[in-house]
């Protein structure tokens, strides 16, 4: 008997697991803007918080200038941590990432393009 009670209690846990949301949802915050020279594109720098189980994560994206896109695709770097990341426009289509203080360990996404933009660092 106590072990017919003891699967029941075991069940009905594993089906309470089951109906848990599986995934949490992380908040990107916006740290900086970097408008290119002809206002055609837009680089933006957040740091995502997906809470207390991971790390934090650096993202820079490139975007046309009219379109809020939250489209991870236009990602162009992203690093392990809570960078500052200095993006500078040389020209209409050309931009440079710095970061003084990320590690090679820690950049998972390097991009050298975007598009018709060159990237370098």
């Amino acid at each position: 008997m106590k072990f017919l009670k003891l699967v029941t209690c075991i069940l009905a846990l594993s089906s309470l697991q089951c109906s848990l949301p599986s995934s949490v949802a992380c908040d990107d915050k916006v740290e900086s803007k970097s408008v290119s020279p002809n206002q055609k594109y837009v680089a933006t720098l957040f740091v995502r918080n997906c809470g207390a189980t991971t790390d934090y994560s650096t993202i820079v994206k490139i975007n046309p200038a009219a379109t809020t896109s939250t489209d991870d695709g236009d990602q162009v770097f992203v690093a392990r941590g809570d960078f500052d990341v200095q993006m500078i426009w040389q020209n209409d289509s050309a931009i440079r990432l710095s970061c003084q203080r990320c590690k090679t360990d820690d950049i998972f996404k390097q991009d050298k393009s975007w598009r018709d933009v060159a990237i370098s660092y």
